[in-house]
């Protein structure tokens, strides 16, 4: 028996594990290349929500609940020691 696998025969046997993988890209019809094009572009929106939230959005509301509160909630401000 030749030792030598010929190209044709290696294909077949690899090509079916592939199929899952190829074909769960092709959803939509999106190729890997446009997957890999919306991966990038919705982890650039993730980053950018993440610091709007959190430098503006965040802050914005805590400030708003602050002043929203009752006065009696509130704790008087300090006098600084005068009377």
């Amino acid at each position: 028996m030749d030792e030598k696998i010929s190209l044709l025969a290696l294909a077949k046997v690899e090509a079916p594990k592939l199929v899952p993988m190829g074909g769960g890209l092709l959803i939509y019809g999106l190729t890997a290349q446009e997957w890999a094009a919306l991966f990038m572009a919705s982890y650039a929106l993730a980053m950018f929500i993440d610091f709007v939230g959190r430098r503006w959005l965040w802050p914005l509301i805590k400030f708003a609940w602050l002043r929203s509160r009752k006065p009696d909630d509130q704790v008087p401000p300090d006098a600084g020691g005068y009377k």
